[in-house]
């Protein structure tokens, strides 16, 4: 990784379900920030995509957080709830283990842009702004099918 990228850790969201991150902040001081950055990875990749992304950001003044999502990385590898629903459930939960209250933005880039979505649609109450790339659009066959 390149530059001061200030945790990788590996949190427990819900019995049994552990979600590994990594997360950047301004100066590697957890406040105040201009906001936090949701980066959601596509498949197969991990956290490990955006790691040219993470610092620059942060350097800008962003809590930026990029969790691998079940199944991929460090986090668990359940057998099953590897669904766009549950997968958008998954980062509310880390939300809350962090004690993040305010809208975050979300990236999602390939299926995580799928991800994305489903987050802002699902839980728009947690989304300030919402980006997505490289993916299926909604409403379309490719994007319905879980």
């Amino acid at each position: 990784m390149s530059g001061p990228i200030c945790l990788h850790r590996v949190v427990e969201v819900q019995s049994g379900l552990h979600i590994a991150y990594i997360e950047s902040t301004p100066n590697c001081k957890p406040e105040p920030s201009k906001g936090v950055i949701l980066v959601i990875h596509g498949f197969p990749q991990t956290s490990y995509q955006f790691r040219h992304v993470i610092n620059p950001r942060a350097a800008h003044g962003y809590r930026v957080l990029e969790p691998d999502y079940r199944g991929a990385g460090k986090s668990s590898k359940p057998e099953t709830g590897f669904t766009k629903s549950t997968i958008a459930h998954d980062r509310v939960l880390l939300l809350d283990e962090l004690d993040i209250k305010e809208k975050v933005h979300v990236i999602g880039y390939d299926i995580g842009g799928m991800i994305a979505f489903t987050l802002a649609a699902k839980f728009p109450a947690r989304v300030a702004s919402l980006n997505w790339g490289e993916c299926p659009l909604p409403r379309t066959s490719a994007y319905q099918e879980e």
